[in-house]
Parts: structure tokens; C-alpha cells; sequence
């Protein structure tokens, strides 16, 4: 498993304790799990750093990565047909664009995805906030709604999993709340693509506003099923880990 964290495509790190915990339950049940970092952007810079394609050619090397021989100094057998792409939030968006951009490659294929209230679709302004304005312009470098130029049309194009599914793309748990921070339309872009392509999925929608790794609790065993039919089994018993905050409620 490689597991990408969330912060908006500016921050977030693998350390931080949501990150941690997920990562390290997985490992308990017996998944060979890697808890990356990736470049971050800077909208700030002059000129600003966007997220694409920098940070998915991060989350694809870490992938690529593993089926190389003698990876991690030959202290794990990882076998690279069976290896997952997990993410939160822009972790998710990473994850689905990484799992999307290498399945159409076929040269070194993602077993399936998992993305917790990710964004697919960047050209979709459908109920869209200035949280998710904010993440589109550090992702892309630009802002689709309000920049109607060829360059940032074609970036939100590219970096839009949803637009770019194919049959060969992984299946995919896919997770959002209904009134959270991501717009659900983005979980229903995706969903709707998946579906007509013919790609196995597993789609939840949760009622409420938990976003990401606050509805971990929820949200973890189910994710780690479905991962079972394309990883293999896991040993003992999954426990699902609190929400942030120690809270398994919400």
C-alpha cells in the first residue's frame, strides 16, 4: 500500500497522527505499507509552484518503485502486481490520478484506489466553494472557473481523474460526505465515470460533513474489505481506528 496524505496540495505531512494511524493499522493487518510525502506546492513562489503534474509523478515513482529488485534493501517481498494507491482529501486526488495516469500505461499498473473526498473533476464548478477554488488554483497553478485561457483549460483537463478513466483504469473505493468540504458532485463525477467504464467499484456516501480522515472510523474496515479481493486477505481482526479527536462517533 502506498498512502498519501491530505493538506490541501500546500501542507500536510505522513507524520501527522490521522496519517499515522491508518498507515500503521494496515501494517497490522499484515499490508506492506508505505506512508509517503510528496512536493508541495507553492502558490506563493514567484512564480507560484503548482501541485501538477510535480506531486503525481511523486505518488507514481513511490509506486514504480516498488517492483524495482532489491527496493527497501530487501527487507520486504512486495509483489507489484498487488499494490494499492490510498488518499485523503489531495492525498485522494493523487491517489485516483496516479492509479488513472499508470493504468493507462499498463507498464506498471495500480491493483486499485482508494480516495476519501478527493476532487476528479476540475472542470465541474458545480456547488463549488472557496476552499475547493483554493485547491483547484494550488493543483493547477491557475483557476479554471475564472481562467478561461487554453493552458489552464487543458491542466484542469489533465489533472482530472474523472475525465480521464479508461478500462483500464483500477477499481476504486471511493468515500464522501454529503455537506463537507469537497463538493459531493466530485464523488459523483467519479462514480459516474467509473461506472461507464465498466470499472469495479465500491462508492459511499456518508451523511453529514466529516471530511476525509474524520470519518476514519466509519469508513476504514469497509475500505480494507473492499481492498481484500485485489490484495489478498488480511490476518486478524480489522479494527477500525477513532476519528481524529478519539471520537469513533459521527
Amino acid at each position: 500500500m502506498v498512502y498519501v496524505h491530505g493538506g490541501a496540495f500546500i501542507g500536510g505531512a505522513r507524520t501527522a497522527s490521522d496519517n499515522e494511524v491508518i498507515a500503521e493499522e494496515l501494517a497490522t493487518l499484515g499490508y506492506v505499507t508505505y506512508n509517503i510525502d510528496y512536493c508541495l506546492a507553492d502558490p506563493t513562489a514567484n512564480p507560484p509552484a503548482a501541485g501538477f503534474p510535480v506531486q503525481v509523478q511523486d505518488v507514481a515513482d513511490a509506486v514504480r518503485a516498488l517492483s524495482k529488485p532489491g527496493f527497501d534493501g530487501g527487507r520486504v517481498n512486495v509483489d507489484p502486481s498487488r499494490v494499492a494507491v490510498w488518499g485523503g482529501s489531495a492525498g485522494a486526488t493523487l491517489a485516483a490520478e496516479t492509479g488513472v495516469t499508470l493504468g493507462s500505461t499498463g507498464a506498471t499498473p495500480v491493483a486499485a484506489m482508494v480516495g476519501w473526498s478527493g476532487g476528479y473533476d476540475f472542470l465541474d464548478f458545480r456547488d463549488s466553494n472557496a476552499q475547493a477554488e483554493k485547491d483547484a488554483q494550488a493543483f493547477l497553478g491557475c483557476d479554471p472557473q475564472t481562467d478561461k485561457s487554453a493552458i489552464c483549460q487543458s491542466q484542469a483537463r489533465e489533472g482530472s481523474a474523472a475525465l480521464k478513466v479508461t478500462a483500464t483504469t483500477p477499481p476504486m473505493s471511493l468515500w464522501n460526505s454529503s455537506d463537507e468540504l469537497v463538493p459531493i458532485t466530485q464523488w459523483q463525477d467519479m462514480k459516474k465515470a467509473l461506472t461507464a467504464a465498466h470499472i469495479p467499484s465500491s462508492p459511499h456516501e456518508l451523511i453529514g460533513h466529516l471530511h476525509s480522515n474524520a470519518y476514519t472510523h466509519q469508513a476504514f474496515c469497509p475500505t480494507v474489505t473492499f481492498l481484500t479481493s485485489y490484495l489478498g486477505p488480511y490476518t486478524g481482526t480489522c479494527i477500525p481506528p477513532p476519528n481524529p479527536g478519539g471520537s469513533g462517533a459521527g
